[in-house]
């Protein structure tokens, strides 16, 4: 792991707040998605833009505009997804 300095990324926006932690939205210019913060003792996970929300606003959004073949197609994207973090022993 390594961690990243703050010019590493572009347009830095707090889109959210909760009792885990505090969610940005920023451009990352390049670099892992997984890092440790040495100044806060905390890590932080990098991932990808979710323009729809999480995984209930968007279901909540989308649930009329898919059939039967592109629920199960979700589904079975987000279990795949589910187990490779499981195998990076990654906490969600």
């Amino acid at each position: 792991m390594e961690w990243i300095p703050y010019d590493r990324f572009k347009d830095v926006e707090q889109i959210g707040k909760g009792g885990f932690g505090t969610i940005h939205y920023a451009r990352w210019i390049d670099g892992q998605i997984f890092n440790w913060d040495p100044e806060i003792h905390s890590f932080m996970m990098v991932l990808y833009y979710a323009r729809d929300g999480n995984l209930r606003e968007y279901l909540k959004i989308n649930s009329n505009n898919n059939n039967w073949r592109q629920k199960l197609k979700n589904l079975w994207k987000l279990s795949d997804n589910l187990k490779d973090i499981h195998e990076l022993d990654i906490v969600h």
